[in-house]
């Protein structure tokens, strides 16, 4: 009985010394510590991505073989821009970059022609352009804080699948905002409500 139980010991005592050095940890949360003990943020969520097909109609300047695309008229729609969609509409998505119709050279444009006038000449072109998106909204949540504590827990976070943590402002006199990769304490927050 007494070698069983030593054999026992012996094995978790080496699983235990094992977990404890980065190259043969088999553990999530031991290797996603000796990722923050070395500084590296490991993604621990990730939101529903989609390439989006974004058009625009233009009105055509000059005539005949020289009739192109009037770029004066080309929307710029900054990256933010929200989508709803049409199969769950609970769900929104939100593009991660900017899309420029001022420019013909702005990225990969698509030009065909929309619809012509009854002498033959284009009437308008349509444009198209590809953005990715992610799903999510952004929202602002405000906490107040009384006197400083060591290690104070903020409660009453209501949405418990965010997936980033964009920036917070540091004091109600302070004007600057820090943009922060993802809070270690919000996912940890989540880590112990949510992920498995």
């Amino acid at each position: 009985m007494s070698a069983y139980v030593g054999d026992v010991l012996s094995f978790y005592t080496d699983k235990q010394f094992k977990e404890g050095l980065l190259y043969y940890a088999e553990e999530a949360d031991n290797i996603h510590n000796f990722a923050y003990t070395f500084g590296y943020r490991p993604k621990t969520t990730t939101p529903a991505s989609v390439t989006l097909d974004v058009f625009q109609l233009c009105p055509p300047t000059g005539s005949g073989t020289t009739s192109r695309p009037d770029y004066r008229y080309g929307m710029r729609i900054r990256q933010g821009m929200s989508i709803k969609s049409n199969t769950n509409t609970n769900v929104y998505f939100r593009t991660t970059d900017e899309v420029d119709f001022s420019q013909s050279g702005s990225g990969k444009t698509e030009i065909t022609v929309y619809s012509l006038r009854q002498n033959g000449e284009v009437d308008y072109y349509l444009l198209k352009k590809s953005v990715k998106a992610v799903a999510g909204i952004i929202r602002n949540d405000t906490f107040s804080f009384g006197q400083p504590l060591k290690f104070q827990k903020v409660l009453g976070i209501t949405n418990l699948f965010a997936h980033l943590f964009l920036s917070c402002k540091v004091a109600s006199f302070c004007t600057s905002f820090y943009s922060l990769p993802f809070s270690f304490l919000l996912k940890k927050y989540l880590s112990e409500r949510i992920l498995p």
